[in-house]
């Protein structure tokens, strides 16, 4: 879904630039709709992502390994937030 919002989105911007055409092939509702889906489709993600992070701190397994690997797995979710976020 996002992609296709994405392209769509990219398409018409392309041509809307074009200093020949005044008209928009695709209406304004119809762009404003699909920019408010995606909108909120990124906006429940976000909030997974968030929910995933807070988890249990690191310490409590019984291997050094296992603190490393749930550091890492921590870093890793909180790159896809950061970047989920700016989109």
């Amino acid at each position: 879904m996002h992609r296709m919002c994405y392209s769509l989105l990219v398409t018409n911007v392309v041509e809307f630039a074009a200093p020949r055409r005044h008209d928009m092939p695709i209406p304004y509702d119809q762009l404003k709709q699909a920019l408010l889906t995606e909108q909120a489709a990124l906006t429940k993600e976000l909030a997974e992502l968030q929910s995933t992070i807070k988890e249990e701190g690191v310490g409590y397994s019984t291997h050094p390994a296992d603190d490393g690997t749930h550091a890492f797995d921590q870093a890793r979710d909180l790159a896809v937030q950061v970047n989920a976020s700016r989109r």
